[in-house]
């Protein structure tokens, strides 16, 4: 008996009698034992379609196809497999693709239905189903990443478009952006034509000359014109191409970017309570599909100068901070990736970042967007730029800044991949480092946090990636940082340091000299205040060759030091540009005296890689009068 209020089965056998239902019936009518004895009535709702082979899903987004007698917006028809009581999970890997009836939409209206038409009636369950966008195909993704892990020329045969000079060697003079040899010979000679051509491109990164490799493969070749229009193709590919201007492109349309999906800030706080002088710690776990992009990760700190006892500020309270305070906070940084340590240990952080800011921005980046990082300019020792930074912090108001950390891997745009734990470890600076006037202050962090960009991206790329790591490891190119300092004694008039860097040659060096107490903290010194010292001649040898070009002989009593002003242009790739440093050539001898060298084969700074260089890197430097006091010369190189 049926009752349509509960929606029950109620089932009486009288006497000794039983009922015994065949395992299909009982699933249908809901009993859980198979033989039921008196009067038993279902514990579940009797569910008449509990059996049905197939449901049909429909969609408003989709032009109606044609099913049976009818049209109806029929997306897909999926097979009902499983047990009762079972979570299945389906994924479609080859989707079916229909045309959708509406150019935009907000939301998708989802039907599921029985072969009667009725709505499938899960009454014990739920569905969830997932629409995807439309991604390319993994198979895609897999061979452009294989191909970039070897075994063939030096070219990505997956993409369109070259950068570089392509094959090298004799094919170095070739276009910088252009369409791969390979590829573009493709269309006109053929697929055999294609492959002797790539014999003879391959012989030739070989070391073999180019007219025996053509005979060699011309033989190979099946036909003699088939043959000569390969070597054809090879020997006029290192004159000059015809192209056409990308104004006349009227029928070509800029790539789709698929292989990002999205992606998101996430803020990371500290793994426990930041305490008076206490190192500040970060842990990002790995777990998940998300990749980082370290390129946009953000420091975020909210700090207040106080008495230090914990008092306020008075008004007439004379204490300021040093230039870019969110920085100059720090005196280290260690970051490690899966409990690795990948960064240099010293206590150099605030010079790094400071010089690297530096020479890095102009007047348009350095009076706006560096003050969220607390930068304004010093004029002179202690000019208005203190002044600017003193008041934010008057009667103890609490300041926030924000901004990125400036770390070899944080400066590279590659992603890394997801299942990678960082941590990232930053230990405080001196009070008397970071802060300027009178005794007896602090500064207190009342927020520190970590936002860190989490990218999603394709389930193709991510099948690439996977196949791609079996046959090789992740390459991150990145432009190591290394600060280091060397004391120069009292009463000295020259110095002399061998092995300024021992082991791979740097591709710059910026050099400058502080106080040694304002070096190590002193409230009365700015430790960026790099001066002069009237130094005479400083020059820079490899292997005990003038690099790069002759020492530099500066008389700043006579103002005569315009080649070492220059340096700061010619070392950071900036001469003849219209990129400014926003140091003009009378601040430069006051607070900015700073000598910068470029040591790269090319002068370019690009994304390209130079041989790796060892030698042994020498620097000398003479003054004019013996050093009255203890001083620090601050060394900043940059590797490949």
């Amino acid at each position: 008996m049926f009752n349509s209020s509960t929606k029950k089965v109620k089932v009486k056998a009288e006497n000794t009698a039983k009922v015994v239902f065949e395992k299909g019936l009982c699933n249908l009518l809901r009993f859980e034992p198979q033989v039921i004895e008196g009067i038993v009535e279902s514990p579940h709702f009797a569910d008449p379609n509990s059996a049905f082979p197939f449901f049909y899903i429909y969609t408003d987004i989709v032009s109606p196809q044609i099913v049976g007698n009818v049209q109806v917006p029929l997306l897909r028809i999926v097979t009902v497999r499983g047990n009762d009581g079972e979570i299945i999970n389906v994924h479609y890997d080859r989707p079916h693709y229909l045309p959708v009836i509406r150019n935009s939409f907000q939301a998708i209206e989802i039907g599921v239905r029985l072969n009667s038409g009725e709505l499938v009636p899960f009454e014990r369950g739920k569905y969830i189903i997932m629409s995807v966008p439309y991604v390319c195909c993994p198979k895609q993704f897999e061979e452009h990443y294989t191909h970039q892990t070897g075994s063939g020329l030096p070219y990505y045969r997956g993409i369109k478009f070259q950068k570089g000079y392509g094959l090298g060697g004799m094919f170095r003079h070739f276009f910088r952006t252009a369409l791969p040899f390979l590829v573009k010979g493709a269309k006109v000679v053929g697929k055999e034509a294609l492959i002797t051509g790539s014999r003879i491109a391959q012989d030739v990164l070989a070391g073999e000359n180019f007219k025996a490799s053509s005979k060699q493969r011309a033989k190979e070749a099946a036909g003699k014109a088939l043959a000569r229009k390969a070597i054809n193709k090879a020997q006029t590919m290192i004159d000059s191409l015809e192209c056409v201007k990308s104004e006349l492109e009227l029928f070509h349309l800029p790539g789709t970017q698929t292989a990002i999906q999205g992606g998101h800030w996430t803020q990371f706080f500290l793994l426990s309570n930041v305490t008076d002088g206490g190192p500040v710690e970060f842990h990002i776990s790995g777990t998940g599909d998300d990749f980082i992009d370290f390129s946009q990760t953000q420091l975020y700190v909210k700090a207040r100068i106080v008495k230090q006892d914990g008092t306020a500020l008075k008004t007439d309270s004379k204490i300021g901070h040093v230039n870019l305070f969110l920085h100059s906070l720090f005196s280290q940084v260690d970051v490690s990736l899966n409990d690795r340590l990948v960064s240099s240990s010293n206590n150099t952080y605030p010079y790094r970042a400071y010089i690297k800011t530096l020479l890095n921005h102009g007047y348009d980046s350095k009076t706006a967007q560096l003050t969220t990082e607390m930068f304004y300019k010093d004029n002179e020792v202690s000019g208005d730029g203190l002044e600017k930074r003193s008041e934010f912090f008057i009667l103890s108001s609490v300041v926030d800044t924000i901004g990125g950390l400036h770390f070899d891997l944080f400066n590279q745009e590659r992603l890394l991949l997801n299942m990678v734990d960082i941590k990232i470890n930053l230990i405080r600076s001196k009070p008397e480092f970071c802060l300027i006037g009178e005794a007896g202050c602090k500064v207190v962090l009342d927020h520190v946090s970590l936002f860190i960009r989490k990218v999603r991206v394709s389930p193709g790329v991510t099948l690439g990636h996977a196949k791609a790591l079996e046959k090789t490891t992740a390459k991150y190119p990145i432009t190591r940082v290394s600060c280091k300092a060397y004391s120069i004694p009292q009463g000295s008039m020259s110095i002399v340091q061998d092995n300024a860097y021992v082991g791979q040659l740097p591709k710059r060096l910026v050099i400058g000299c502080v106080d040694n107490d304002a070096f190590h903290g002193s409230l009365s010194k700015n430790p960026f205040n790099f001066k002069h010292f009237n130094l005479n001649f400083i020059g820079l040898y490899v292997d005990g060759q003038s690099v790069p070009y002759n020492p530099l002989e500066p008389n700043f009593d006579q103002d005569n030091y315009i080649r070492a002003y220059q340096s700061l242009f010619l070392g950071t790739e900036k001469s003849g540009q219209d990129r400014g440093i926003f140091i003009s050539r009378k601040e430069y001898p006051k607070v900015y005296t700073l000598y910068a060298f470029d040591l790269s084969p090319d002068l370019c700074d690009a994304e390209h890689l130079n041989l790796i260089k060892h030698g042994n890197l020498r620097l000398e430097m003479n003054f004019s009068n013996l050093l009255s006091d203890h001083s620090k010369m601050v060394c900043f190189f940059l590797l490949l």
